[in-house]
This record gives C-alpha cells, structure tokens and sequence, in this order.
C-alpha cells in the first residue's frame, strides 16, 4: 500500500549478486500500473571504485544515482553510530550523492 500511495520511491541496489536477483525478481511485480513506475527511482548504492557499476546499472536496467562506498560510514555501521555527521575526505563523494537524491527525489 506504500508503494501504491508513496510520491516517490527510492530504491537502493547494492552492487553484489544478491541485491541484483532479489531486484530482478522483484521487477515484473513493481512494474504494475498501480505502482506507477514514472515515480520510481533506483540508486546503486555502496558502489566501490573496483566494481564495474555500468555493468550493474545495465542489468537492473538504468539507475538515476550512483551513490559511492564511504568507509567513514561503514566505521559508523560498525559501532552503531549512524547519525553521527561525515568529516572524513573519503566521504565527500557520498555526501554529494545523497544530497543529489534529497534535492532531485525529495526536494529537500
């Protein structure tokens, strides 16, 4: 009923073999009129700079966003500690991805 009510759904695509046939399987189901597919966002998300993201964006069939691996967030994942703010250099890439979803799909 969410989906079906939601102004717009965002969904996170990790890059690994899992997330990608969970996703694919999921597909022909959210592809239904009622989901409305023209509010519906897919972002690879965690992408590392070894993995082959267009690959993964032409399986899953085109991503709008392409959110990077932060280890700053990943140490926050660890200790439980998500809401704690991003200092570190390496985050920079992740902090301009999100704040592009917040603007483009949440105008925030």
């Amino acid at each position: 009923m969410s989906l079906i009510e939601s102004d717009a759904v965002l969904r996170l695509v990790s890059c690994d073999l899992k997330s990608i046939s969970y996703l694919n399987s999921q597909l022909p189901l959210l592809l239904d009129n009622k989901f409305n597919a023209n509010k519906q966002y897919k972002a690879a998300s965690n992408v590392s700079s070894f993995q082959a993201d267009d690959e993964i964006e032409q399986i899953v069939g085109g991503v709008s966003f392409k959110i990077p691996h932060s280890d700053e967030v990943y140490k926050q994942f660890l200790a439980g500690n998500l809401f704690a703010g991003l200092t570190e250099k390496d985050s920079k890439d992740f902090r301009k991805a999100v704040s592009k979803i917040a603007n483009e799909v949440f105008e925030i």
